[in-house]
């Protein structure tokens, strides 16, 4: 019993220590933001990236969005067997590009249509996801002369069900801790739904391979900021105006859920980021030990006073860290709603799809199947 007690107390220890970390570098992040002013960077030509397949649902309303951004817009149609050619070639402002046969995948159709892009900076979008009216002038003032990067926040909408607010809350964590991370320059986190990039920069690094040599069908966005932040440390960007915010579909129903984040988990392989990937392992294991704790005190394996410890330091750091960012993001209403129950399903999914990215399955997305 004392071993796993230990273990317990140390894997607590080491989650309040890296929230803890979290929490402080984004009210530093605040402060800064609301208590200088970057200095201007030069004026830069953009151009906005959307890879699509199969999104005739969606492509529409995301383009109509994008249309008086001020930027060169390119859709990569990556062999769409439904409408979304046809819907977006309709579009005068926008330019189709069809992605070459030999040639699939998000990390294929993002490199084509950067290769002929005519802008100096370039942001990527998903094909589902609305930009708010000034989202890239937004984006732009959240760089300065030497900056090669700015992730911007990504939000869900709507939030009818409570599954929905609670990835909606979960993505407001996630947002506190991309800009967290960034600060710290640590490690770099970011998504691909928002992400803005110098050109040259991306050219620098050799774009989107990555330097383990292994490749995913996505990853696009781990893979590009970690080779960043090697190279360019202290020259990446958050941008946190509500303005800079975009908004995606949550996913319907638990196991698109599932399918969505064990992709998500299949990247950490691919960006070489030592502290990232030690951060993930160690918050993977203290959620484990939350669930497997149950069963092991039942047993009499593990001492329910140091169980008790470990579940009431994640429901209070969690809650605060959840709250400072719902109030930042907007979504504070949603905590009523969801965080009762949302620390058990929380340590559920990350214990869960944290063992699922260690087993050699395989994934769906977009139609096709991969291996992690």
């Amino acid at each position: 019993m004392f071993a796993f007690t230990l273990i317990a107390y140390v894997l607590t220890f080491c989650y309040l220590f890296i929230q803890g970390r979290f929490y402080w570098n984004w009210i530093e992040f605040i402060k800064e933001g609301k208590g200088s002013k970057k200095p201007q960077a030069p004026p830069v030509k953009w151009t906005v990236i959307v890879p699509a397949r199969n999104e005739a649902p969606h492509i529409a309303q995301t383009l109509e969005s994008l249309i008086d951004q001020g930027a060169e817009i390119i859709v990569v149609n990556d062999h769409s067997t439904d409408a979304t050619a046809s819907i977006v070639s309709a579009i005068k402002e926008v330019t189709l590009l069809e992605l070459p046969p030999n040639q699939s995948g998000k990390k294929a159709a993002l490199s084509y249509a950067i290769s002929i892009a005519k802008g100096e900076w370039i942001a990527t979008m998903d094909s589902d996801v609305i930009a708010s009216r000034n989202w890239l002038q937004s984006m732009d003032a959240a760089r300065d002369e030497n900056t090669v990067a700015v992730a911007g926040p990504v939000m869900l909408s709507p939030t009818n069900t409570w599954f929905e607010r609670w990835q909606a809350l979960d993505f407001c964590g996630m947002m506190l801790i991309t800009a967290a991370s960034l600060r710290l320059g640590d490690f770099a986190m970011g998504n691909g739904a928002n992400l803005a990039f110098s050109k040259k920069a991306f050219e620098e690094v050799g774009g989107y391979q990555s330097p383990s040599g292994k490749e995913s069908l996505s990853g696009d966005d781990m893979v590009l900021l970690g080779k960043l932040l090697k190279q360019f440390s202290g020259q990446l960007a958050f941008a946190s105006s509500p303005e800079a915010i975009v908004f995606t579909p949550p996913q319907n129903d638990v196991k698109s859920f599932i399918q969505q984040r064990w992709r998500w988990s299949a990247k950490t392989g691919l960006n070489h980021q030592p502290s990232l990937t030690l951060t993930l392992g160690l918050v993977w294991a203290f959620h484990l030990g939350l669930i497997a704790g149950i069963p092991l005190m039942l047993l009499g394996l593990v001492d329910s006073d140091s169980l008790f410890m470990a579940w009431a330091s994640k429901i209070i750091v969690d809650y605060v860290l959840l709250r400072v960012a719902a109030r930042h993001f907007d979504h504070e209403e949603i905590i009523l709603w969801v965080y009762p129950f949302q620390s058990f399903v929380h340590a559920l999914y990350v214990a869960g799809i944290g063992t699922l990215s260690l087993l050699p399955f395989e994934f769906e997305w977009k139609g096709r199947k991969a291996r992690r």
